[in-house]
């Protein structure tokens, strides 16, 4: 017995839901842990020097797209906001350790660098790469959150299609790609708990 026109969009529906929530499910699975990346305008490098306790960054920013030279600011509330630099303005120095005797570091594997948190205890963890390439921490506060950036290598046909583009002479908005590989992300950790 063929099944009503109503009763089939219903189970159309159920199915279509049921994708939507496996895969959401697969996605909070998948996702990776143990720090947040900030969304910040394409093409505008930001190099971050400075986390406060309130989870504040500062640091240095340049774009041609934006004309020139900027100190940012990104808090949680306010989000991105950029301040034109000027020669005499000053940044907080970076800290590079806490009053919980954590400190920031570098792992070397295989040739590239990581982020890294040395706990009081002297146990040092590679901080999570959240889908980059290779890391670097720059500044950490006392509530034990850290400050750096993640890189991306391109992938193997980088190099190719980017000088097929500019043979045929087309515009760079051919290129395609999901993120520019010259800009690092802006990325805050949070520090593990310290292992006894």
């Amino acid at each position: 017995m063929p099944i009503a026109p109503p009763r089939r969009k219903i189970i159309i529906s159920l199915a279509l839901f049921a994708l939507v929530v496996v895969a959401l499910v697969v996605y909070e699975i998948a996702r990776p842990k143990g720090g947040i990346i900030l969304k910040f305008p394409q093409k505008l490098y930001c190099l971050p020097t400075y986390i406060n306790d309130s989870g504040e960054v500062k640091g240095f920013s340049a774009s041609e797209s934006y004309g020139g030279e900027y100190i940012f600011t990104w808090n949680p509330q306010e989000g991105l906001t950029l301040a034109p630099y000027e020669k005499d303005m000053g940044l907080p120095p970076p800290t590079t350790s806490n009053s919980k005797g954590q400190r920031i570091g570098i792992i070397s594997e295989n040739g590239k660098n990581y982020a890294a948190i040395i706990q009081k205890n002297e146990k040092m963890h590679k901080l999570p790469l959240l889908g980059g390439d290779y890391s670097s921490a720059q500044s950490i506060n006392n509530k034990g959150q850290v400050v750096g950036f993640i890189s991306h290598e391109p992938p193997w046909w980088h190099d190719f299609w980017v000088q097929t583009v500019a043979k045929l002479g087309l515009p760079v908005e051919y290129l395609f790609f999901p993120r520019d590989y010259r800009y690092p992300e802006i990325v805050i950790w949070t520090v593990p708990p310290e292992e006894e």
